[in-house]
């Protein structure tokens, strides 16, 4: 859903807001609940302005509040350090409050914003007298909007943040007008927010501004780059080359948006408000979060492309399964015919073995009628499994059965039944044998 985050600027005349939700997908502005504008200005003197508008929100909106107020409502104090763990300087800047304040440490506010630059640490100690920030307090707790401020600080100081997310180059001074006769000098470098002077002459000239010799940023460095904020004087600070907050409105057209910058910048927060001041710390969190929900979404998004491949290629199985079907259909009648094909090429390499291994049939008769005597006659003849069989008529039988076996061509010659005479004097007789060595048929050769 988004952090939500409210800015206000209030000075003496109005009130300027704007609502925004910070996304993973950048800033927008979002009013919080319908018939409220997202941003806008409601004139007023500054405390007045804000009882009626938090009276307005109250109980409609969780966002986190940061009150931006003029430059006169502070004190600053520049204080260079050498280097050490930012740790030891805050500890530092807390034991010498009494040489940095002119107030007595029970009736002020501070907090404090470093920058590291070459060398050391510099430190810009803002202090505010605690009877000029306790009436915004008590509007705060007596609307019940107390528990969602999250900062207080001077306009320059959100200035920072804004600067910095729309990626102006560094270093740069702002002329900013805190009352009729007195402006802000504010100066900005890569490091952070370098300095905060009040000057009493409010038509002072950019080209005559005097820095401190001992800024990171010296004054050869900020010659042409100091600027003014109103637009009733030149030099005016140029705009952005591009709105990188999106549709959020800019500083010159809503101060509120500077209040909610160092939140959305990342950048240290500071809050006068008499809670302990708060280091940029980092925050394992915010970075392994981020990571983990990348590394879902891209297992999450790899899953589905394996799946989406998976269901492509078993659609694409699905369609060649059920043309193979159709194949099969289609060769099924061939496989049958090569089939019978097989089987009668078979056949005939069987005929072709019997007709290889039969016995001569003719030879063997023709070796049958040398052997018997004369006036033998064969009226049958089979062969069947190796064995002969014979049955005919002799004048002998007997004589038929031994010439045969001692031919030395057959075996097993015996006689079949019995052995009837007939009235011419011949003998009916049947026998049996077998060929002791197979006598093959010679075929031609192909």
């Amino acid at each position: 859903m988004g952090k939500g985050l409210l800015g206000i600027y209030a000075d003496k005349d109005s009130l300027q807001y704007v609502f925004v939700k910070k996304g993973m997908l950048g800033v927008t502005t979002k009013a919080p609940f319908p018939g409220m504008e997202p941003f806008g200005s409601i004139p007023g003197s500054d405390q007045s302005s804000l009882k009626a508008f938090l009276e307005r929100i109250a109980g409609k909106t969780r966002y986190s509040i940061y009150l931006a107020l003029p430059r006169d409502v502070f004190f600053a104090r520049k204080v260079r350090m050498p280097p050490m763990y930012v740790e030891d300087a805050l500890l530092s800047v807390q034991n010498n409050l009494p040489r940095y304040c002119h107030l007595p440490l029970d009736e002020l506010y501070y907090d404090v914003h470093f920058s590291s630059i070459r060398n050391g640490i510099h430190a810009l100690l803002f202090y505010a007298s605690r009877r000029k920030i306790d009436p915004y307090l008590q509007v705060f707790d007596e609307t019940g909007m107390r528990p969602f401020l999250k900062g207080l600080f001077p306009l320059s100081f959100g200035i920072h943040g804004w600067l910095y997310m729309q990626r102006y180059s560094y270093p740069l001074g702002l002329m900013l007008p805190v009352q009729d006769t007195s402006f802000e000098l504010a100066v900005y470098g890569k490091e952070g927010f370098l300095y905060s002077g009040i000057s009493p002459r409010v038509d002072t000239n950019p080209d005559e501004v005097s820095l401190p010799g001992n800024l990171s940023a010296g004054s050869a460095d900020l010659e042409g780059r100091i600027f003014r904020l109103d637009h009733g004087r030149e030099p005016v600070l140029p705009l952005p080359e591009k709105n990188r907050l999106g549709k959020v409105p800019l500083l010159s057209e809503n101060m509120g948006i500077a209040a909610v910058c160092p939140a959305l910048s990342g950048k240290q927060e500071i809050s006068l408000d008499g809670t302990p001041p708060k280091l940029k710390r980092f925050r394992p969190a915010k970075v392994i979060i981020p990571l983990i929900i990348a590394f879902v979404l891209g297992m999450a998004f790899l899953t589905w492309q394996a799946n989406k491949g998976i269901s492509s290629k078993m659609e694409e199985l699905a369609v060649l399964q059920a043309q193979v079907q159709q194949l099969q259909k289609q060769v099924q009648p061939l496989q049958n015919d090569l089939e019978v094909l097989r089987k009668s090429s078979q056949f005939m390499n069987n005929i072709d073995a019997f007709m290889a291994s039969r016995p001569n049939l003719y030879t063997l008769l023709n070796k049958v009628a040398e052997l018997v005597p004369a006036g033998t006659w064969f009226s049958n003849c089979s062969f069947e499994k190796g064995v002969i069989t014979l049955r005919g008529t002799s004048p002998d039988a007997v004589t038929v059965l031994d010439m045969l076996r001692k031919s030395g061509v057959f075996a097993q010659v015996k006689l079949i039944g019995s052995v009837s005479r007939q009235r011419t004097g011949e003998e009916r007789f049947g026998l049996s044998m077998e060929l002791k060595e197979p006598m093959h048929e010679q075929r031609p050769k192909k």
